[in-house]
């Protein structure tokens, strides 16, 4: 009798430890976020070269920013999730000029869109301006493991009002179009834009210098853009008084 008593409580107890596995593996699994995609990469770090589609002239000593951001949300700001920074980078042969790179960047999340983008600082002054070389046009970031080098292309940013100045970077989403002047003109409204100061948005002049671009890369007309598209305007330095303000775009990309 004692024997099969400690049968059971054998038994007992060994339902009792499977039970409970089951129980907290349910808890773990509930607990997770299905959204989250983790890279297979160990510490999500994947290799790149930062490309120039024409060098215009040689630079020593330049300082080079690539950034991962998250794009999802058109009419809010950008959220950086993965960022290094290249110091004293200098290129002297315009026919090889790439720019390798290392990143990392924090776990992505299913169903976002992810931006990756490389700034070159040529004159040194902390901020995108005439003369730097910086992407115009959309690059996906890697879920996973990467086999090949991600290439991340640049272009040479130039100023329309023919000055130095910090050129101004907006994102938010065309409102409005007026094709009826001399000089087109769109509304730009966002989240961001209103909480610098601008409340009724910006209106950013489209001159015949002004680049306009698709995500991937491809040329755009002025007559191709529409309201409710999501765009990445350059532009300035100098905005009018008015209200709304009215300033000159340099770069309009579409994301």
């Amino acid at each position: 009798m004692k024997t099969i008593n400690v049968l059971i409580g054998i038994i007992l107890v060994i339902v009792l430890a499977v039970v409970s596995l089951v129980t907290i593996n349910y808890v773990g699994i509930g607990d997770y976020d299905e959204n989250v995609v983790i890279s297979e990469e160990t510490g999500n770090t994947f290799d790149g070269a930062v490309t120039f589609d024409s060098l215009e002239e040689p630079f020593s000593n330049v300082t080079v920013n690539i950034t991962i951001e998250d794009v999802s949300l058109a009419d809010a700001p950008s959220t950086i999730i993965g960022q290094t920074t290249l110091e004293n980078v200098s290129r002297n042969n315009i026919t090889d000029s790439d720019i390798p790179f290392e990143i990392s960047y924090r776990t992505l999340r299913e169903g976002h869109t992810y931006s990756l983008s490389a700034h070159v600082d040529v004159d040194g002054d902390g901020v995108i301006s005439g003369g730097d070389y910086l992407s115009t046009q959309h690059v996906d970031v890697p879920y996973s493991g990467v086999e090949n080098v991600v290439e991340v292309p640049v272009e040479l940013i130039e100023d329309n009002l023919g000055t130095t100045g910090q050129l101004l970077e907006f994102n938010g989403t065309i409102s409005s179009i007026n094709l009826n002047s001399s000089s087109p003109m769109i509304l730009v409204e966002s989240q961001e834009i209103t909480g610098s100061g601008h409340g009724r948005g910006i209106k950013f002049v489209i001159s015949e210098e002004t680049v306009i671009q698709d995500p991937a890369g491809g040329l755009y007309d002025v007559t191709n853009l529409e309201e409710g598209m999501a765009v990445r305007v350059f532009a300035g330095p100098a905005m009018t008084a008015s209200i709304p303000p009215i300033a000159q775009a340099t770069l309009i990309t579409l994301i």
